[in-house]
């Protein structure tokens, strides 16, 4: 199963947050405003429906994400629906419906995969036709997911009347439900056996895929007219509306080799020479790509995608077939390495796989076809012969070359950059046309370097300014190896004998609590009273013991010892409970199961580490493994203003008061040069405790004594913390361990004086 990068790992963790909040406080609003202190846009007409949005940049593997953030909600928020239930899957058009569809059936797919163990295989994926038969067993007993677009359930269209119409192939859904179910009625006020109906009375989970295409008020009407119990949200250009729960930088993306950024802009006035330009830098990257393939054994054939201004031939205009023409007569390239993608003709169906080894195509000629929906991550090269004051520019397609193929950086770094050459008679009308198109795919006008120089960087990316010299920091370490969170568990460490306190059934039933389920909503009572009567076959102790011990599983702990220690809290646990009401609350067991773990590791690490300091054997790490401050950095937030003494040229985000300290740094009389921290990877200084996560202070400062002071600045609501008293603690040792020359402070506005006249003895 394909892991998650770790940005889109935080997007799921995010999500699980929000909604285990959302339902123990049975108000999204309040959730919300925890998770993000942002005002929440409650879904029309509905107050207690989750709906978040979850900001990802074109590239990001968004799919991926909304197949997670499916078992996210079953397991945090719809615990009721017992993993079962309807799933309505809505895209904004029928080349993504096909695709997501195509993805989602196959039981190979990634995103398929993912689904299927989260629930246990029992899965169905269908596209509305399909789902106008649907059984009532096939609900009760599977996750079924309807993907289909938002056009197809509208009452305008044809394909939506079918879905609110009367239909006798569903009858068997509607048995038992009483008179006054709010459910969509007839003329007569008599109950409609309709697709609809079947959904609405499910209250499906809503996965919302370029969200903001559904964000007018129709829409949300119609989506809120098959009661959603959860809407999630997925977009690059989320609107005002939109409740956004996390954002993902594009600088992320790159950082996990997802995507080829920057991107090198080329503007020539003549369409002609900016394609002849462009068939050059497409030439050039090829022959970078073979000697790519000999260093690294991976298949790449750069394809360049071409523009035209219009579809049909008209003489005034650069159409699809003049650029054919084109190409073919003017730069002598093989019809056979040519294809044409447009409404009317589509030559790309002959070829089953763009990457294949087999497949001649070098050149796509599109006019606005590739907006979305297509992806070959093999694109590198756009060219738009559209002259950017025309109604087509190269902001529409601009999406479908920043995809990095395999998703893996490239030794040659020309390989991990994208190319636009546009054909414009003003060259800021170009730069405009593609930071609007980087825009509506989730990237900005940083993103951009303008010409094709070797030394050109993004505002990302940062060099060192005050000076190149060599300095490294140590960080804690034993027997001369940097620290790790699991060097402090040993491996005969067990959790057999670990004391279980009672209270895991208050605290199981308090993390199970159902939310509120509307009166008139009979039907899905009913199957949750059935579920909690009847097991099924393979839901037996044993298969809850090892679901478990699977689901709260960490990497420190044998399966054997884990499995020992589940069975012993199920043990327990089936004296107060049934073992039908257990699995019920199976999500609740799992959860109260990690958090026990996660404690009685921490205490383990906590007493390990204190044994390991009290005789000396935590010491500094020295040369090749210490923390090596690099001669560049890649900055998520890059602050616009500059400094004359931090380190890089550029300086990451500052909130307000750590930029007065930042201010106070730059002109502090014993600064040689101060550096703000960056707070992911190796990139950035660390150190690591007894807690799991390892500690990023904010700013290193080297005196002009050739002294290190680090510090960590805290604000006032949070002084006094288990976390901040955690982070002084840990690094109090660090500068004992370390030496005289290394200094630690906790800075805030009541000590910043006393300690800048510190640094400055």
């Amino acid at each position: 199963m394909l892991s998650l990068k770790p940005y889109q790992q935080r997007c799921i963790e995010r999500l699980a947050d929000f909604l285990k909040e959302a339902r123990a406080e049975k108000d999204p609003n309040m959730a919300f405003y925890k998770s993000t202190h942002e005002k929440y846009n409650d879904l029309p007409g509905e107050t207690k429906t989750p709906f978040v949005c979850i900001r990802v940049p074109t590239g990001g593997g968004k799919t991926l994400i909304a197949s997670h953030a499916v078992s996210c909600a079953f397991e945090h928020y719809l615990l009721e629906k017992q993993e079962s239930g309807i799933v309505l899957w809505l895209v904004p058009t029928d080349s993504i419906r096909t695709q997501t569809l195509r993805q989602l059936k196959d039981r190979t797919h990634p995103y398929r995969e993912t689904i299927d163990h989260a629930f246990s295989s029992r899965v169905r994926v269908m596209d509305i036709v399909e789902a106008r038969s649907i059984k009532p067993t096939d609900v009760t007993e599977n996750l079924c997911i309807i993907v289909t677009t938002l056009a197809s359930i509208r009452r305008e269209d044809t394909e939506g009347l079918k879905v609110y119409a009367q239909n006798g192939a569903l009858m068997d859904h509607f048995h038992d439900i009483p008179e006054g179910a709010d459910i969509f009625r007839d003329d007569n006020g008599d109950m409609i056996q309709s697709l609809a109906n079947v959904i609405r009375l499910h209250r499906p989970l809503v996965i919302l895929d370029e969200g903001h295409n559904a964000q007018t008020e129709l829409s949300m009407e119609v989506i809120g007219n098959f009661c959603p119990s959860c809407i999630v949200e997925f977009t690059a250009t989320p609107l005002s509306e939109s409740n956004i729960l996390v954002t993902v930088p594009a600088i992320e993306l790159k950082q996990e080799d997802m995507v080829k950024i920057p991107i090198h802009l080329e503007n020539i006035t003549q369409w002609q020479e900016a394609v002849h330009r462009a068939r050059e830098k497409r030439d050039e990257l090829e022959e970078i790509a073979k000697k790519e393939q000999k260093e690294s054994n991976e298949y790449l054939r750069p394809i360049l995608l071409l523009q035209a201004e219009v579809e049909q031939e008209r003489e005034d205009k650069v159409h699809v077939h003049r650029l054919v023409d084109f190409l073919t007569s003017e730069l002598h390239i093989p019809r056979t390495e040519i294809a044409i993608k447009t409404g009317r003709e589509d030559e790309l169906t002959q070829y089953d796989d763009l990457l294949n080894k087999r497949c001649p195509i070098r050149y796509i000629v599109t006019c606005n076809a590739l907006k979305e929906g297509w992806d070959c991550s093999f694109a590198y090269v756009l060219v738009s012969a559209s002259n950017m004051g025309t109604r087509l520019s190269v902001e529409q397609i601009i999406g479908r070359v920043l995809r990095l193929p395999y998703a893996t950086r490239k030794q040659q770094e020309a390989l991990n950059r994208s190319y636009v050459f546009t054909a414009s008679r003003r060259f800021d009308d170009a730069a405009r046309a593609v930071v609007q198109g980087l825009e509506q795919n989730g990237y900005s006008k940083h993103d951009v370097i303008h010409g094709d120089a070797a030394d050109a960087r993004t505002d990302y990316e940062a060099i060192r300014s005050v000076t190149k010299e060599h300095f490294l920091l140590p960080y804690l370490s034993i027997g001369g190896q940097p620290l790790d969170f699991y060097d402090l568990i040993p491996e005969e460490f067990s959790l057999q004998g670990k004391a279980v306190s009672t209270t895991i059934l208050d605290d199981i039933e308090n993390r199970a609590s159902v939310i509120d389920i509307d009166s008139d909503d009979v039907t899905l009572a009913k199957q949750q009273q059935l579920k909690l009567l009847h097991l099924s076959e393979e839901e037996t102790r044993e298969q809850l013991i090892l679901w478990v011990a699977r689901s709260a599983r960490e990497q420190a702990i044998l399966m054997e010892d884990m499995m020992g220690f589940v069975t012993d809290i199920v043990s327990m646990l089936l004296k107060k409970l049934s073992l039908a009401e257990l699995y019920a609350r199976k999500f609740a067991l799992r959860d109260s199961v990690t958090t026990l773990i996660n404690d009685a590791l921490i205490e383990e690490a906590e007493k390990n580490f204190h044994s390991l300091q009290s005789s000396k054997k935590i010491m500094p790490s020295i040369d090749e493994e210490a923390w090596h401050i690099p001669q560049k950095l890649t900055l998520l937030h890059p602050l616009q203003e500059s400094f004359k003494l931090h380190l890089f040229d550029r300086c990451d985000d500052l909130n307000n008061e750590e930029l007065d300290l930042a201010r106070q740094l730059d002109t502090h009389p014993n600064t040689a040069w101060w550096l703000r921290n960056v707070v992911h990877g190796d990139d950035g200084f660390h150190v690591q405790g007894f807690r799991p996560r390892r500690f990023y202070p904010d700013f290193i400062v080297r005196t002009k004594n050739d002294v290190w002071w680090i510090l960590e600045y805290k604000g006032a609501d949070r002084l006094g913390s288990l976390d901040t008293t955690y982070k002084l603690n840990l690094g109090a040792i660090w500068a004992d361990v370390c030496g005289k020359s290394h200094n630690f402070r906790l800075v805030g506005k009541d000590n910043l004086a006393e300690i800048l006249e510190e640094i400055a003895q």
